[in-house]
């Protein structure tokens, strides 16, 4: 479920809850925000239709949220999506791991409440505990992960989004192992871009 919640000062209120499925979740549910069409973006897997990928694209009005039909990305297992907004681009991506622990990306264009996905790409790694960020000083998205291959160190690759609605493209940067040795069997719990500076 989503809801929507109102800052005001220190406190926060909410408004209601609204189904995102009604499907059994079999990992976290990540979000991110379209600001070109004030859309919502939500992914997860969907343990009640064989673990497949799913994205539902979400409606804010006021103090409500309401979701369009989830639409698949994978149709296959997928695991520990997460999903980014390029606003160089105006579409998302979706980074995940599939059965063999490979890592995938699939780039959809959201129109009204639901959003087109391009054929999954692979990154060419064994990519576990899947992250992603957009830097807008590059107009990069950032994918951190699991390198399985490398003793299961902490690694980072970026993607440039390219192509157009329906036939999107991408083309990935040199795998950076940041953290081995001692650091072997690394969890990535999550990755953040600073506007401040612009890292």
């Amino acid at each position: 479920r989503a809801i929507v919640g109102t800052v005001s000062g220190t406190s926060i209120s909410f408004g209601s809850a609204a189904d995102i499925t009604q499907n059994e979740i079999g990992s976290e549910i990540k979000g991110t925000f379209d600001t070109n069409l004030n859309k919502v973006a939500v992914v997860y897997t969907d343990s009640g239709d064989s673990s497949k990928g799913k994205c539902a694209i979400g409606t804010v009005s006021g103090t409500s949220i309401s979701f369009g039909t989830p639409v698949t990305f994978r149709n296959a297992a997928a695991y520990n999506p997460d999903v980014c907004f390029d606003s160089n681009e105006n579409c998302i991506l979706v980074f995940y791991q599939t059965t063999g622990d490979d890592g995938y990306i699939s780039i959809g264009d959201i129109s009204g409440t639901s959003v087109t996905f391009t054929t999954e790409i692979s990154i060419g790694n064994d990519a576990e505990r899947t992250n992603c960020e957009f830097d807008p000083d590059t107009n990069k998205v950032v994918l951190a992960y699991t390198d399985r291959p490398d003793g299961e160190s902490a690694a980072a690759r970026t993607v440039t989004i390219g192509g157009s609605s329906g036939s999107r493209t991408a083309s990935f940067g040199t795998e950076n192992n940041f953290a081995t040795g001692v650091s072997q069997n690394c969890v990535i719990l999550g990755i953040a871009y600073d506007p401040d500076s612009d890292r």
